[in-house]
């Protein structure tokens, strides 16, 4: 786990700046490098550093506010990766209010670990099938789709000249018929459906994790209407 941590933040967050003034290293090597100077993990100096950029008054503790626009923050990262939509502001409540064991409503540098956790292995495992989908998935697919074509290449000829005005026999009929055409067409097509099937599918496995809004009482309602 700590080195999909240590990955994510790697690709997602830019450096920043602490509060001491010191530069906050986000880089996978430099923190590695580090750590052979002193008995912290590199996950460890990574929440350090995240809590520094996080930690927007200064006060040493996270508010829900804070949590959001730095959740907020990692996914403007990771979809330069992959176009993948940051959870609701009600499920970072929930996953802010289990952080949030002394029921204080800030989180201190622990507690905000364990939530940077929880949201970078959502982040991590809905990044994953986008990937797999879009480098394993649509091609497969596609490729298979594109040889069943070319299998039936006599049908599709003769249903395109009943449907393309002759004029364009020549023209058009060899460019729709083409392997490479289909190749492309069904290409985008499977990325974007099966993008979204699957995303929505971990999503829905994802939200079953979550912790039940009852549990927190009253707390939850406050925590999203805390500004």
């Amino acid at each position: 786990m700590r080195k999909y941590i240590s990955l994510l933040c790697f690709i997602c967050c830019p450096p920043v700046l602490c509060r001491n003034g010191d530069s906050a290293v986000h880089s996978f090597t430099s923190v590695t490098s580090k750590e052979k100077n002193g008995s912290r993990s590199s996950v460890d100096k990574i929440v350090d550093n995240l809590f520094c950029s996080t930690d927007i008054n200064n006060d040493g503790r996270i508010s829900f506010d804070e949590a959001y626009s730095g959740c907020l923050l990692l996914y403007i990262q990771l979809n330069r990766q992959a176009p993948l939509n940051p959870p609701s502001r009600e499920k970072i409540a929930l996953l802010y209010l289990q952080a949030d064991n002394d029921k204080s409503n800030l989180l201190d540098r622990e507690q905000y670990g364990i939530l940077l956790k929880k949201l970078v292995r959502r982040a991590l495992l809905r990044l994953t099938t986008h990937k797999i989908v879009t480098w394993v998935g649509a091609p497969l697919l596609t490729e298979v789709i594109v040889r069943s074509l070319a299998s039936q290449q006599e049908g599709l000829e003769g249903m395109l000249r009943f449907v393309v005005p002759s004029i364009y026999h020549d023209s058009v009929i060899p460019v729709l018929t083409s392997r490479s055409f289909h190749r492309s067409l069904w290409m985008v097509i499977l990325v974007v459906t099966l993008g979204n099937i699957c995303l929505g599918f971990v999503n829905f496995l994802l939200d079953l994790t979550l912790p039940d809004p009852r549990s927190f009482s009253r707390r939850w309602m406050k925590t999203l209407n805390q500004r």
